[in-house]
């Protein structure tokens, strides 16, 4: 039915959002473990946008935060 096709082209898309948001993620703790900042922000940023203020995303910005030098930023983040 219509109804059950919208119901799933809705849920691919929450689907494909999520996933591309964890692929943002491994790419950010990559960059960050390679002491890639620059890389990292951006992948964070991207993971940010699909998946919001997850508690991965919250956890890797407390990362690079305190990468970058800035522990304020890295409280903040966690609070």
């Amino acid at each position: 039915s219509l109804l059950g096709l919208r119901r799933r082209f809705r849920r691919g898309a929450r689907d494909r959002r999520y996933l591309l948001g964890l692929s943002a993620v491994t790419e950010s703790l990559v960059a960050l473990a390679s002491g890639d900042a620059k890389t990292a922000r951006l992948r964070l940023s991207a993971a940010q946008k699909h998946l919001g203020n997850a508690p991965v995303t919250l956890l890797l910005a407390a990362q690079l935060a305190r990468q970058e030098g800035s522990e304020a930023d890295a409280r903040a983040a966690l609070e």
